[in-house]
């Protein structure tokens, strides 16, 4: 086998690792079910990776790979919205957990006139009308 590919392997093993670790040490710091501190895990989180795809995204995936998620999102949103016939000048939106603005930009480039974001940590809103 190529060094590369074992190399690969390696990495790839370490990354996964790595999660899990995190992922365990985050249940412990941050609680869990009915305990889970989520203005405490966001500040955290957010203070790391700011609002960067990574911050809001999968933080076990980059910033690249979230891009590929997230484009695929969209996607399905926009084809889910299609099927309904939905049409977004006509509609009021109220997005809870908005994140970093990415159903935002969709509904802006839609033509929404109605947008209302909240989130634990973030604030964002447009209101086009």
């Amino acid at each position: 086998m190529p060094l590369h590919k074992i190399l690969k392997k390696y990495i790839d093993g370490l990354r996964a690792l790595k999660r899990t670790t995190t992922n365990a040490l985050g249940s412990f710091r941050y609680g869990k079910g009915s305990t889970f501190q989520a203005e405490r895990y966001w500040r955290y989180r957010l203070s790391r990776h700011g609002l960067s795809l990574k911050g809001v995204g999968n933080a076990g995936l980059s910033v690249k790979d979230n891009a590929e998620v997230y484009a695929g999102a969209k996607k399905v949103f926009l084809n889910l919205c299609s099927r309904e016939n939905m049409t977004f000048e006509n509609i009021s939106v109220l997005d809870v957990g908005c994140g970093n603005g990415f159903y935002a930009e969709i509904c802006k480039e839609q033509g929404i006139k109605k947008y209302v974001g909240i989130d634990l940590q973030i604030r964002c809103s447009m209101n086009s009308g």
